[in-house]
């Protein structure tokens, strides 16, 4: 039998980070390929920035994927890191250090042990920051002192960090001066291009063994950038709402249909009108009565009497007739 884990499939368009799904374009290739080069050769820290949805946490899944063959690799962010002395024990439990008999001033020697003993890989330890605005000014700093490590003239220790916008304005501070300088490489994401959407969504369609041009039409691919302002994460989620929306209504092509009730659905909006109700012609020849009569006692309490006023209107060769009644 098999497990859920072994029969689960990524889909087209993940909503989290996969890199089996990453499509080699736009400002997340140009900094994929700047932070590689830059941890090739041991140049410390490299800083990527960008506002949600841009690709930071699919960098350090492909990071992380890259350098697994001759790199320890830890992978930090999933959880809050309050200080610098969790951030060195949160390091040596992903790399199997055992932390029970270690106490907390000897967090550092014990990393240095792992990291330049004889059993350490040859590339050493490469650290990946994900969320990186969230954490204080002293789990920097100790991110920052990991990557003094060395043996014999070999740096041991890369970090890659990721964040927001928030963390641009933090290393402004005077009292991060140290941890900017120590910057060799800075990235900033920023969303897709129309023209760059428009190759993401079609490779991605391409990888599950469709034809681009048979599953969604040009119009509604401009409709979902329009709508998503180019950020992968939201186009992503546009594009399964709006594959489940063509299933749905038995349609092979999403066209601009497709995508217009997709993304009111996201947004929890009464989904757009899109067949108008046929309105019935009323015939001349055929006469029209209307009736006022009493609506509720209570709004005509001032009165003691009850009135019906009916109008009648009958068309023929003669003038309109119209009758009274009180």
């Amino acid at each position: 039998m098999q497990s859920s884990e072994s029969m689960f499939r990524v889909p087209p368009f993940p909503a989290f980070p996969s890199a089996s799904r990453y499509v080699n374009l736009g400002s997340l290739a140009d900094a994929l390929h700047r932070v590689v080069r830059s941890v090739d050769a041991r140049e410390g820290l490299s800083l990527v920035l960008g506002p949600p949805g841009t690709g930071k946490s699919l960098l350090c899944s492909i990071l992380a994927e890259h350098f697994a063959k001759n790199h320890d690799v830890v992978t930090l962010g999933e959880t809050p890191i309050d200080n610098g002395a969790a951030m060195l024990r949160r390091v040596l439990h992903q790399l199997g250090v055992k932390l029970s008999s270690i106490p907390d001033n000897d967090l550092q020697l014990a990393l240095i042990d792992r990291v330049c003993g004889k059993g350490s890989p040859t590339g050493g330890l490469l650290i990946l920051v994900d969320e990186a605005q969230s954490l204080p000014t002293e789990v920097l700093e100790a991110i920052r002192m990991t990557t003094n490590i060395m043996r014999r003239g070999e740096p041991r220790v890369s970090a890659v960090v990721c964040g927001g916008p928030r963390l641009d304005e933090n290393l402004a501070s005077p009292t991060m001066e140290a941890f900017t300088q120590r910057i060799a490489t800075r990235c900033y994401l920023h969303p897709m291009s129309s023209a760059e959407t428009r190759e993401y969504i079609r490779e991605a369609i391409r990888r599950c063994g469709a034809e681009p041009s048979e599953t969604i039409a040009d119009e509604a691919i401009s409709a979902v950038h329009h709508a998503c302002s180019g950020v992968p994460r939201l186009i992503n989620q546009l594009m399964t709402q709006a594959v489940d929306c063509a299933e749905a209504a038995d349609q092979t092509l999403i066209g601009l249909r497709e995508i217009n009730v997709a993304w009111a659905q996201l947004q929890q909006l009464p989904s757009p009108m899109l067949e108008e109700p046929a309105m019935s012609a009323i015939s001349k020849s055929t006469s029209s009565s209307i009736e006022f009569g009493e609506l509720d006692e209570t709004r005509f309490a001032a009165s003691n009497t009850h009135e019906v006023v009916r109008f009648e209107v009958e068309d023929g060769d003669d003038e309109n007739d119209a009758m009274l009644e009180l």
